[in-house]
Order: structure tokens, then sequence, then C-alpha cells
């Protein structure tokens, strides 16, 4: 997972990740990691 995502954000999915995750708190990041994974592959 950490070599998925690009470098200059990891550390702030890992502080994140270092809080109690509720539910929305765990959708959230689902989310946001979804649309960064889109955002890093490219189109072809």
């Amino acid at each position: 997972m950490q070599n998925s995502l690009p470098k200059r954000i990891w550390p702030r999915l890992q502080r994140g990740f270092r809080l109690p995750l509720s539910k929305k708190n765990y959708q959230t990041l689902q989310r946001m990691q979804n649309s960064l994974l889109k955002r890093s592959r490219p189109r072809l």
C-alpha cells in the first residue's frame, strides 16, 4: 500500500492512520486513496 501512493502525500496519510479510525474517517480515507490512484495512474 505504501509503495502505491505518491511519496509526498504518504506522511499525511500516515499521520491520519495514527488517529483512531472511525467508520466515517475510514471511508473518507478510502475515497481519498481512490481519487489519488486515479489521478496518478496514466490514462490509456
